[in-house]
């Protein structure tokens, strides 16, 4: 099995590295993490089975956004205060699935004491600084068209799931720890989506070249 599943991005900007500036006290460090696990964040509360009980009242990007104020909030020493042998991503996954819950219920008793909508968030205000814009794509037409022309072909042939692994670790290198988190998984389990996603696209492309031949 390829070792690079397993292996983080050679980059100045690391996890390892952004926790560790976050507990001395970098004040952009959290900002630069939210950046790089916003997206496995988003897709662990949308696959949250209490999600579906906030939908109508908030969006993913609302509760996401919760996730990271809650952080902002009680600062390292909640992190440090919890189990660290399972590291930064472990704790944002049980971060993530708490705050899911914790939402359902205070806006369950919100509805029922008023009958009214809830309002915005507590702490999401908080968070907004924790917003950037997202960089423009530097690619080439051809370049976009190949992407385009792949993509299609793996959502042709994967899983949900599947599909999702390979996006987050082969195409937007995060590491097969750090997909764990969106998919609700361990780091094991995606390698071997990623090993079936991989003999799927092969099988594929493999027929793809030969009908055109």
């Amino acid at each position: 099995m390829n070792d690079s599943y397993n292996h983080p991005s050679v980059t100045q900007w690391s996890t390892r590295v952004q926790v560790d500036r976050w507990r001395e006290g970098d004040g952009n460090a959290l900002g630069r993490l939210a950046d790089r696990f916003r997206p496995l964040v988003r897709y662990r509360i949308q696959q949250n089975r209490a999600f579906p009980q906030l939908a109508d009242q908030v969006s993913v990007e609302d509760v996401e956004q919760e996730v990271w104020a809650r952080i902002l909030k009680s600062g390292v020493r909640a992190f440090e205060r919890n189990d660290q042998r399972h590291g930064f991503v472990a704790w944002l996954g049980q971060l993530t699935d708490s705050t899911v819950i914790d939402l359902v219920r205070r806006m369950g008793r919100e509805k029922r004491g008023g009958g009214k909508r809830p309002g915005v968030l507590d702490t999401l205000a908080a968070a907004q600084k924790l917003r950037r814009p997202g960089q423009a794509s530097q690619a080439s037409p051809t370049g976009n068209a190949r992407a385009a022309e792949f993509e299609e072909l793996a959502r042709s042939v994967l899983s949900e799931r599947e599909l999702q692994a390979w996006t987050w670790v082969v195409m937007e290198e995060y590491t097969s720890t750090e997909a764990a988190l969106g998919l609700d998984s361990t780091p094991s389990a995606v390698r071997s989506l990623l090993v079936r996603a991989r003999a799927k696209l092969q099988e594929a492309m493999q027929e793809r070249r030969s009908s055109n031949e």
